[in-house]
């Protein structure tokens, strides 16, 4: 993964996350009057996180926010600084190592109280420590839950883990328990609908009502425990023995613990089953003289081999482990519709009716590749088809290659020429093209006689055919390219130049939150923006950063511009 991708998955996650807490409204930070002039009189700047920035003036490193006022100075040079966050405060470490929190306004959180502090904020929470007890503190200071207990977690989606005197319970930002400090364990680190713990030396489920779910009368090798529609899924601690078994809510044996997988057929109280019929029994080896181990079963030691392939056969026990349907198929799926499931037995596909449990059998020659939207995508003489959720053939097994139905389309691939079906299987598109895209915004991009243009989901030509490539429409524009695909413009949906072909590179960078490009002529960059207009000309030899304000370099001076127009600049800077 490329470090572009990472910054933008990790960006946009942010960004959700800032719009989510409410504390960073990022959308609103631009370029002010005071902060370029703060920037134009740093020796090197470094790149905007979220409302804060650091600076370098001489050997002195600091911190500004986008108002041009210092929060923070004498630090250790960024990046050090936590990443963008959610929490109002930010963590730092001074040059004599001393961590510490601040807010984008340069206000100090007083740690001086306690001996520690664990993490960094969460939800707007802090665990601190005094003595040798932990607690937690808000933003504000106020103390949530008094230093009182031997460990608390992190908080997630408002509540804290907290253990004293080996019990374990759960506390809100009000400091209230949640989840009674009775229990020996408790598994996860945040509040669900329900929790495996322990109580009295047996595991059950509770949930966060304090209701018993699921009784305690599990021993240790019982557990994990997980709930599956109506009931609970049982198996033991060592994950290398893979084996689970089912029991109901008031904790009886449904299934005893020798099956792999159950998977809960949808408004049914049966459950799909699957076995591992080449699963060997754990085996001893002797390693050398005096030396044995155990190995889990899923290795066979036989002639130094491992075991065979899993070899896994499904059937559907009822509520009262009945066999609805024997444990003898190759594979079972609960995808195809509402009482019908995709079957294969000894090489055959089929759909299961659980109304009663009958099935009926494709033609021997029929496999099945893929279900989805309650199409059921099948092969016949190595040519794709598609049935419909009650096995009819609704598109006839005459394609080469068939994609997946999107916005009710299916690309379909035909004597090496490119089309679209509907679920009817009416041609929508006719297979006259070298290549096309799936549908963006009811445009696709297409390729005939090796130019590139656009069509829409009727076939109709919206762009035409003059380019050497183009890309998925996005915010109503497509890139498009031309001259041996060595410059790059952008076309609307009426087939309108909108921005010409004369960029060496355009990328959309969604992480900026306004349908924003950043372009590059030469070996200079700039900006354009959602309708293709020029917000910063292509004058800078470096631009970085996933958020409104980026970090940008001319020559030997460093400075900001921001996705509205603004920039650190002035304009004989950037006209020199």
């Amino acid at each position: 993964m490329g470090k572009y991708y990472r910054l933008l998955l990790v960006g946009s996650f942010l960004l959700l996350s800032l719009e989510l807490w409410g504390q960073r409204d990022l959308d609103t930070i631009r370029i002010t009057p005071a902060m370029a002039e703060l920037a134009n009189r740093c020796d090197k700047l470094y790149e905007f996180r979220g409302r804060i920035a650091s600076g370098r003036m001489g050997k002195d490193f600091f911190y500004f926010n986008n108002n041009g006022k210092i929060i923070l100075k004498d630090t250790i040079p960024y990046p050090v600084m936590m990443w963008v966050t959610t929490e109002p405060y930010y963590t730092f470490r001074t040059r004599e190592l001393k961590d510490g929190f601040v807010n984008d306004e340069g206000e100090i959180f007083d740690i001086t109280p306690f001996k520690s502090t664990a993490f960094s904020f969460s939800n707007g929470v802090l665990a601190v420590q005094q003595k040798d007890k932990w607690g937690y503190v808000d933003y504000l200071g106020n103390m949530l839950l008094p230093c009182e207990y031997s460990s608390v977690g992190r908080f997630i989606f408002g509540c804290g883990k907290v253990s004293s005197d080996n019990k374990v319970g759960f506390v809100n930002r009000k400091g209230d328990f949640i989840v009674p400090l009775i229990y020996s364990e408790i598994l996860g680190e945040y509040v669900d609908k329900e929790l495996t713990a322990k109580y009295n030396g047996k595991w059950g489920v509770v949930d966060t009502m304090g209701r018993v779910v699921l009784p305690f009368i599990f021993d240790d090798d019982n557990i994990p425990i997980r709930r599956l529609g109506n009931y609970f899924r049982i198996g033991p601690v060592d994950y290398n023995n893979n084996v689970w078994g089912l029991v109901d809510s008031v904790g009886k044996v449904v299934l005893p613990r020798d099956y792999e997988y159950f998977f809960p057929i949808r408004n049914s109280s049966a459950v799909i089953v699957s076995k591992n019929l080449n699963r060997p029994p754990k085996a001893t080896v002797k390693l050398e003289e005096g030396l044995k181990v155990d190995l889990p079963h899923r290795y066979n030691v036989s002639e130094g081999k491992t075991s065979a392939e899993p070899e896994y056969r499904y059937g559907v026990a009822d509520g009262t482990g009945k066999w609805l349907v024997p444990l003898e198929y190759e594979f079972i799926q609960d995808d195809v519709a509402e009482g019908l499931l995709l079957v294969k037995r000894q090489g055959r596909y089929g759909l299961l009716r659980t109304s009663d449990w009958t099935v009926e059998f494709f033609e021997p020659d029929i496999s099945v590749v893929d279900v989805e939207d309650g199409m059921i995508k099948v092969y016949k003489d190595s040519l794709v088809g598609f049935m419909d959720s009650t096995g009819r053939q609704v598109i006839p097994c005459i394609y080469e290659s068939a994609d997946s139905f999107e916005e009710g389309l299916s690309l379909v691939k035909k004597d090496n020429k490119y089309g679209f079906v509907d679920k009817s299987g009416r041609v929508v598109v006719p297979m006259e093209y070298k290549m096309l895209s799936k549908p963006y915004e009811g445009a696709i991009a297409a390729c005939k006689d090796s130019l590139w243009g656009y069509i829409d989901t009727l076939g109709q030509v919206i762009v035409p055919f003059e380019y050497d490539f183009a890309f998925d429409f996005s915010k109503g524009l497509g890139v498009v390219e031309k001259d041996n695909r060595t410059h790059k413009g952008m076309v609307d949906a009426a087939g309108n130049m909108v921005v010409p072909c004369i960029y060496d590179d355009l990328q959309n960078r969604y992480s900026l939150g306004r349908g924003t490009y950043m372009a590059r002529m030469g070996s200079k960059f700039g900006l354009l923006g959602a309708s293709g207009q020029v917000i910063h000309p292509c004058v800078y030899d470096s631009m970085e950063g996933i958020y409104q304000i980026l970090l940008v370099r001319k020559g030997d001076k460093w400075g900001y511009v921001d996705v509205y127009g603004g920039s650190t600049f002035d304009s004989a800077e950037i006209q020199n």
